[in-house]
């Protein structure tokens, strides 16, 4: 995957508050790559147990869904996102 250039502080700032479209996507990937290790380290520490709920505001494209749902523990899984691009790409 091509990483784009931000030329303009406000264009990284505005995909970062509401990612949208190609540009929105290509940036919820990069932002998967820089915080995947502390989002695994917050699911191990979440020590989900058999039907738990879990409400997560923000939870980006949803790279980290599988393994969070993953477990068979019948959990109930709520994200909040004001991105319809992230909303899409989680689904």
């Amino acid at each position: 995957m091509a990483i784009r250039v931000f030329t303009e502080p406000q264009d990284l700032s505005e995909q970062l508050r509401c990612p949208k479209g190609k540009m929105g996507k290509e940036l919820g990937h990069i932002m998967w790559d820089s915080n995947k290790n502390m989002v695994e380290r917050a699911i191990s520490a979440l020590k989900i147990t058999k039907k738990n709920r879990i409400l997560e505001i923000g939870p980006g494209n949803g790279q980290h869904l599988e393994e969070l749902l993953g477990s068979g523990m019948d959990t109930r899984y709520f994200g909040l996102d004001n991105s319809e691009t992230m909303i899409a790409e989680a689904k």
